[in-house]
């Protein structure tokens, strides 16, 4: 008996020397609600999206979920995607474009959220205008999770370059008959617009004049001269 008890006397004062080495790392003690992230270097982490801890944090802390919808139709559930706030402008583009299948990112046109009526602002992003995914989604000191999209028919930057014009087409008795949008250079004359329009109209309206009439509360108040420049009509 007195052997054993001597054993164990032994196996305790052993224990007690063990607790009261230093260990690594806990020279300074965590305070409450601290963590204490400890990572072991290895060749499978260099396989990680994030191999690191401080770039596995910057990734929790700059993640965003965003939902993009189409333009036309705001009320739609939309797709997500997870980007980093810190994204720029292309590459916010170029991910959306991967998602929807699109071939040049260029041609994805964006609007922003309007926090205080929960729909589309009025005025779409400019190519570049705004440098990162963090603007993109801020209103008036409102920070939203919402984006707005349009699948463009040519790249942005070419049609910023462009000035679209809405022209009401009437008949020589004054009748409707159709509306077109046209998309022209902005140092294009009247003449240009009518050239163009006359394009639209088919062999019906072959060969013949036509003038461009600028309209103010249903009425005619000013017959545009063919050497006019085409912002004068706008």
């Amino acid at each position: 008996m007195e052997v054993e008890q001597g054993e164990q006397q032994q196996q305790q004062q052993q224990q007690q020397q063990v607790l009261q080495q230093p260990q690594p790392g806990r020279q300074q003690q965590l305070q409450t609600d601290q963590q204490q992230l400890l990572q072991q270097p290895g060749q499978q982490l260099l396989q990680c999206r994030y191999p690191s801890v401080p770039q596995f944090l910057s990734y929790i802390r700059n993640r965003r979920l965003v939902t993009f919808k189409k333009l036309e139709d705001p009320k739609e559930p939309g797709l997500q995607l997870e980007l980093l706030q810190e994204y720029d402008y292309d590459t916010v583009t170029a991910s959306l474009a991967a998602k929807l299948g699109v071939d040049d990112p260029t041609k994805i046109r964006l609007t922003q959220h309007n926090a205080y009526s929960s729909m589309p602002q009025r005025q779409p992003v400019k190519y570049r205008q705004l440098a990162n995914l963090d603007k993109l989604l801020q209103h008036t000191g409102h920070v939203v999770d919402v984006l707005y999209y349009e699948v463009l028919d040519m790249p942005l930057p070419q049609l910023e370059q462009l000035k679209s014009l809405r022209v009401h087409f009437h008949s020589d008795k004054t009748e409707f008959v159709a509306e077109h949008v046209l998309r022209l250079p902005r140092d294009s004359s009247v003449a240009d617009v009518l050239q163009d329009l006359s394009g639209r109209l088919g062999p019906d309206y072959a060969g013949r004049r036509l003038r461009l009439l600028e309209v103010y509360h249903s009425k005619i108040y000013k017959v545009s001269a063919s050497t006019m420049a085409l912002w004068g009509t706008a």
